[in-house]
C-alpha cells in the first residue's frame, strides 16, 4: 500500500509541476533561512551568514533535480520539457511546420481513407452472430456440361438437391434461398424501382437479428395467397414515416417481367422491421417476402443459397456432402454422364469473402498505390529533417557540452518527428473525412437497374467510416512514420561535444565541409529512394491511365450523344404481351411529338446489359457434335426505330421495316463481324423459323 500511494503521489506531481516548483521554492528557501540564522547566532554578519549558508547547503539547483527525481518520474518531466522545446522549435519555423505537416496529412489521409474502405468490406465482420460461418454453395460446371459449353462457376443449387439438403441438413444447421425482384410501391410518391427480397423459411434464423418491431417470416407465410411482408428500417422511415402502427399496415407493388416472383397488384402485410443497418442478401435489399413459386419442383431451375455451417462442420465437408447429395438425386433423376459416379464439384465460400470478391482487387491496388504516396511523403520529410538538423548542429554541441547525452538529443528529434506526424495525422484525418465523402458520392452512382434485375453496387458502403479501428489505424501510422523519418536525422548525429562544438563555430553557417560530407551519404540515400517509390507509382499510374484512355476511345458501336434512357412500370398486375407492346408503341408515338425529342424507341434491355434470350428459342443453332441449346447469342428485342434511335451504322442488308411484324419471317438478326450479338424486332419474338438480312459494322454491340 505504501508503495502504491508513492506512486500515485509522484504521478500526480508529474501531472501538475506548475504547483509542485513553487512548494518546492519554499521548502529550499525555508532550510537556507534556518542555516542563515544559525550562523548569525554564531556571529557572523547578514551577508557572510547567507554566503555560508549557501556553502554549507550544496548546490540549489542540484538539490532541486535530486528533488524532482524523487517526487516525479523523471522520463516524464524530461518528455514534458522535450514536447515545450519542440512546440517553441515549430513556431520559430512555420515555413518548414506547415510543409511537413501538409505532406505528411496527404499520405496519412489518404491511407486512413482507403483503409476505411478495406476495412468495412475485406476485414469487418458481416453485422450477424458468428458470421464466419455463413456459407455460398458454388458449383464448378466443366465446359463439356454447361449449356454455353465454356467452364462455369454456378451460383446456387437446382431447386429439388437444395429441397433434399435442406431435409437431411447434415452438414448445415440452416439452408436458405432467395431471389430477386424490382419493384416500385403503388401511391408512393417516389416512382423509384425497389428491390425486394423472397426467402426460404428459416432465412431469419439463420441470421440470428431480431426484428426491431414485430416478427419474422415463418413457415405459415409461405401458402399460396398469403402475402406478407418484412420491412428494412429505411423502407420503414420511407414508406412509413417511422411509425410503431406500420405493422399491419400494407404496400401493393407494381413492376414488370422481371417481377414475376410478386403478387403485383395485391396488398403485401406488414408483419415486421428490421433494425438499422441490416442487409441481406446485399446492401440493396429493402423488403422481404416468402419465397413460394421458386421452391416448387416446377419452379425455377436454380435458386442462389445462403448456409450456415453446422458445428464441428468444414466448408470442404459441406461442399462434399452436397456433391454426394446432388449426384445422388442427379444419377435417380437420369441425367446424362452421372450413371458412370461422375460427381459434381461444389465449393462453400464464406460470405464475407464473396462480398469483397467484385472490388479486392481495385482496393488492393489502391491500398498500394497511396501506400506508396506515404513513403514519398516519409522520404520528403525525412529530408527536411535532416537539412534542418544539419543547420542546427551549433544548438545540438552546445546541448551535449552542457551536459546532455547522446540518447537525449536522440529523444529530443525523435519527440520532434512524431509531434509533426501527430500533427499530419490529426490533418490526416480531417482530409479522410473529405476523401471518404467523395467515395461515398462516386460509389453511389454506381447502381444501375438497366431494364432487368441486375442491380450492383459498392458493397456495404454504410459500413464505410471514421470508426474505433480507422482511427486506431490513423494513430498507428502517424506514430510509425514519425519513427521513420526522425531516424535519419539521428543517424547523423555525433557524441563528441568538444569536436561537434569546434566545427560548429568554425563557419558561420554552423557546419563545416568537413563534417557536411559526411553526412551527405544519407540525403543521397533517400533522395535515390524517393526517386524510386515515384517513379514505380508514376508508371503504375501511367499504365492505369493508358488502359482507361483506351476503354473510352473503344467504338460501342451506337451513338451515345443526346440519347436519354429510362424505364416505365405500370400499375396493376402484369399485362399479357399484345397489351404491353401496345402502350410502348404509344407511348414513343407521343414521346416523338414532346419538343426537342427527334426520335423514340423501346427495347427489353438496354446496350451493355448481360441478357441472354433463353425463354422463346429465339437463337436455335443445330449442331452435329453437340445438342442443341436454348442459350446462345446475346440478343435484344427491339421496336423498329431502334437502330435509327441508336445511331448504329448497318454495312450491308437493311434496317426492321413495317413489314417485319407477325405473319412474316419470324426473326431477325444484326450479328457483327467479330461477335455474336444481334437484335429481333418485337413483333417476331415467337416461335418459328429464323433468317437474316442485315450485317452491323464491326465492334457493333
Amino acid at each position: 500500500m505504501p508503495s502504491l500511494r508513492r506512486f500515485l503521489l509522484r504521478l500526480l506531481n508529474a501531472c501538475r509541476p506548475a504547483k509542485a516548483e513553487p512548494d518546492l521554492d519554499r521548502e529550499l528557501q525555508s532550510h537556507l533561512q534556518l542555516l542563515e540564522d544559525e550562523y548569525r547566532r554564531r556571529g557572523l554578519s547578514a551577508d557572510d551568514a547567507k554566503h555560508a549558508a549557501k556553502r554549507s547547503f550544496g548546490g540549489v539547483e542540484f538539490a532541486k533535480g535530486l528533488h524532482r527525481d524523487a517526487r516525479s518520474f523523471v522520463w516524464l518531466d524530461q518528455l514534458r520539457q522535450d514536447v515545450r522545446y519542440a512546440l517553441r522549435s515549430f513556431a520559430r519555423n512555420p515555413g518548414f511546420t506547415g510543409v511537413a505537416v501538409l505532406t505528411l496529412a496527404l499520405g496519412i489521409g489518404a491511407n486512413t481513407a482507403i483503409f476505411s474502405v478495406v476495412d468495412a468490406v475485406l476485414l469487418r465482420p458481416l453485422p450477424f452472430p458468428r458470421a464466419d460461418r455463413l456459407v455460398l454453395p458454388y458449383e464448378d460446371v466443366p465446359a463439356a456440361e454447361s449449356p454455353e459449353h465454356r467452364p462455369l462457376r454456378d451460383e446456387g443449387m437446382d431447386v429439388g438437391e437444395f429441397l433434399e439438403l435442406r431435409t437431411r441438413a447434415r452438414p448445415f444447421s440452416h439452408l436458405a434461398a432467395y431471389g430477386i425482384a424490382l419493384v416500385t410501391v403503388a401511391g408512393s410518391s417516389d416512382s423509384v424501382r425497389e428491390p425486394i427480397v423472397p426467402v426460404s423459411t428459416g432465412t431469419f434464423e439463420m441470421l440470428g437479428v431480431p426484428p426491431l418491431l414485430g416478427r419474422w417470416l415463418d413457415k405459415s407465410d409461405e401458402g399460396q395467397g398469403t402475402h406478407v411482408i418484412v420491412l428494412s428500417y429505411h423502407a420503414w422511415q420511407r414508406y412509413f414515416a417511422g411509425g410503431a402502427d406500420a405493422i399491419g399496415r400494407t404496400l401493393t407493388f407494381n413492376g414488370d417481367r422481371f417481377a414475376g416472383r410478386i403478387a403485383l397488384g395485391e396488398r403485401y402485410t406488414v408483419v415486421g422491421v428490421m433494425p438499422e443497418g441490416f442487409h441481406y442478401p446485399n446492401d440493396n435489399a429493402w423488403m422481404w417476402t416468402p419465397l413460394v413459386s421458386r421452391l416448387t419442383p416446377g419452379g425455377f431451375a436454380r435458386v442462389p443459397v445462403i448456409a450456415r455451417l453446422a458445428d464441428g462442420v468444414t466448408p470442404q465437408a459441406a461442399a462434399n456432402e452436397v456433391a454426394t447429395i446432388a449426384s445422388g438425386l442427379r444419377r435417380a433423376a437420369g441425367k446424362p454422364g452421372y450413371a458412370d459416379g461422375h460427381r459434381p464439384h461444389f465449393d462453400c465460400v464464406r460470405w464475407q469473402d464473396r462480398i469483397g470478391t467484385p472490388v479486392r482487387s481495385a482496393l488492393l491496388v489502391l491500398a498500394g498505390a497511396v501506400g506508396l504516396v506515404l513513403l514519398i511523403a516519409c522520404v520528403n520529410v525525412a529530408n527536411l529533417q535532416l537539412a534542418r538538423t544539419l543547420a542546427r548542429q551549433r544548438e545540438m554541441a552546445v546541448r551535449a557540452a552542457l551536459g546532455a547525452g547522446r540518447g537525449r538529443l536522440v529523444r529530443q528529434l525523435l519527440t520532434e518527428s512524431v509531434l509533426l506526424s501527430l500533427a499530419g495525422g490529426t490533418a490526416g484525418l480531417t482530409l479522410a473525412w473529405g476523401f471518404i465523402d467523395v467515395f461515398r458520392t462516386l460509389a453511389t452512382s454506381l447502381p444501375r437497374q438497366d431494364l432487368g434485375t441486375t442491380l450492383t453496387s459498392f458493397p456495404r458502403l454504410d459500413a464505410v467510416g471514421l470508426h474505433g479501428p480507422v482511427l486506431a489505424f490513423a494513430g498507428a501510422i502517424s506514430a510509425a512514420t514519425g519513427f521513420a523519418f526522425g531516424l535519419a536525422p539521428v543517424f547523423g548525429l555525433r557524441a563528441e561535444s568538444a569536436g561537434r562544438l569546434r566545427e560548429a563555430t568554425a563557419t558561420r553557417t554552423g557546419w563545416s565541409t568537413t563534417s557536411l560530407r559526411g553526412r551527405l551519404s544519407m540525403p543521397g540515400v533517400l533522395v535515390v529512394a524517393e526517386v524510386a517509390f515515384a517513379t514505380l507509382l508514376f508508371v503504375g499510374a501511367g499504365l492505369m491511365i493508358r488502359s482507361f484512355v483506351k476503354l473510352e476511345n473503344v467504338e460501342p458501336g451506337y451513338d451515345p450523344s443526346h440519347v436519354m434512357t429510362f424505364q416505365v412500370s405500370l400499375p396493376g398486375a402484369q399485362r399479357p404481351a399484345p397489351q404491353m407492346k401496345a402502350f410502348a408503341e404509344d407511348f414513343t408515338s407521343r414521346l416523338r411529338s414532346v419538343a426537342g425529342v427527334r426520335s423514340a424507341a423501346y427495347a427489353n434491355q438496354l446496350p451493355f446489359v448481360g441478357l441472354r434470350d433463353t425463354a422463346g428459342g429465339l437463337w436455335r443453332t443445330p449442331d452435329p457434335v453437340r445438342p442443341p441449346t436454348p442459350v446462345g447469342p446475346d440478343a435484344r428485342l427491339v421496336s423498329r426505330d431502334y437502330l435509327d434511335v441508336m445511331g448504329v451504322r448497318i454495312v450491308a442488308g437493311r434496317g426492321f421495316g413495317n413489314d417485319d411484324r407477325d405473319g412474316r419471317p419470324r426473326w431477325s438478326r444484326y450479328a457483327a463481324s467479330n461477335s455474336n450479338r444481334g437484335w429481333a424486332p418485337c413483333d417476331g419474338y415467337c416461335n418459328g423459323s429464323s433468317t437474316s438480312f442485315g450485317r452491323s459494322g464491326p465492334n457493333q454491340i
